[in-house]
């Protein structure tokens, strides 16, 4: 990756640097987007995927159970990367934690302050 000039002249990764724009990666396309979230989607062999970039709260957690029940009927296990989602209130845990007790998704790069709320609440994704 290379770097590139953040705001204020701070070095950032391009990667990064794309995301704080809030652009999407070529070839993944949203499924959901809005003033605090977004989720994508990306054409990958093996199970489908979505990546999960913001915040989640009782404001969008429902379209974000909608958003995610859809993308785990394309067959298989709906892979979930939440590594760079922000902040995730009870209401997302229980969309997350619903759809892997059923065995409809995993969730892989859980951030630390979702690990803290999980072990709060005695829970593991």
């Amino acid at each position: 990756m290379r770097r590139a000039t953040g705001k204020g002249g701070d070095d950032v990764l391009k990667d990064d640097a794309s995301r704080l724009r809030g652009e999407t990666p070529a070839g993944d396309r949203v499924l959901y987007a809005d003033e605090l979230l977004r989720v994508t989607s990306a054409e990958r062999p093996g199970a489908p995927s979505v990546a999960l970039v913001g915040e989640v709260d009782r404001t969008n957690s429902p379209a974000l159970a909608r958003v995610l029940r859809e993308a785990a009927g394309f067959g298989g296990s709906l892979v979930i990367d939440a590594a760079r989602l922000s902040f995730v209130d009870v209401s997302g845990v229980r969309v997350l934690l619903g759809l892997v007790r059923e065995g409809a998704a995993t969730v892989s790069g859980v951030p630390a302050q979702l690990r803290r709320l999980l072990a709060m609440l005695h829970q593991t994704l």
